[in-house]
């Protein structure tokens, strides 16, 4: 079982693809930046 940040990724769709690492690690990265200008907008940072 292969796990990613505490994710099991064993088993679910699109687990199989080569880039399911990049495209997850991509993701996170993406909603945190998406957090921190929500942060940034309402000036609570």
């Amino acid at each position: 079982m292969i796990g990613l940040f505490g994710v099991n990724v064993a088993g679910i769709p699109g687990s199989t693809d080569p880039d399911a690492c990049a495209i997850f690690t991509a993701t996170l990265f993406g909603l945190g930046n998406l957090g921190y200008l929500v942060l940034r907008w309402r000036k609570w940072v």
